[in-house]
């Protein structure tokens, strides 16, 4: 079941990177599966469904909360209630981060959303020093891109290491030891 949700990830994330690099815009239809292939990866390495539903939830109040944390810079920075997804983050980007959330116990999900976000400003900062396209090409981030190469890599590296990421043991117990 792992190795047919990593196939599904690679395949998904490899149509996300080439449309988000290509042209900015994601199908809408890839990221539901995204979040499907996170059920059934979920779905195998979790020890229950409740703590699925309890890992997502959390997972969706965390992004809920950096979404509104973001908003109110905005509001605060600018001085007004300016349309803030698909001006300065992209509903694709949004969308993907709760596809993201269906993977991953809460602490691994944030270990996830923030060495992606590095992954993602390192990557954009080579693209921008190589410059290969046209100045317009730099002047939007493609995060959801980056974020889908960077997700299929992290899961794959944890199946191989057989790290369970719906679960947060083994990060906890590595502080408590």
């Amino acid at each position: 079941m792992q190795w047919l949700s990593l196939t599904i990830l690679a395949f998904t994330g490899g149509c996300i990177f080439y449309q988000d690099i290509k042209t900015r815009t994601v199908t809408w239809f890839i990221f539901p599966l995204i979040a499907i292939t996170g059920i059934l990866y979920s779905a195998y390495n979790s020890e229950s469904l409740n703590v699925f539903f309890k890992n997502l939830l959390i997972n969706t109040i965390f992004l809920l909360i950096q979404f509104l944390l973001l908003k109110a810079v905005y509001f605060l920075k600018n001085g007004s209630n300016n349309q803030l997804i698909d001006k300065s983050i992209g509903s694709g980007d949004i969308l993907f981060l709760i596809a993201c959330s269906f993977f991953f116990s809460p602490v691994n999900f944030i270990l996830f959303y923030c060495m992606s976000l590095v992954f993602v400003l390192l990557n954009h900062v080579v693209f921008k020093t190589i410059r290969i396209k046209n100045e317009k090409f730099y002047e939007t981030v493609p995060m959801a891109g980056f974020q889908a190469i960077f997700l299929f890599v992290y899961i794959l590296i944890n199946v191989i290491l057989n790290n369970n990421l719906t679960t947060d043991d083994r990060i906890i117990s590595g502080f408590t030891n």
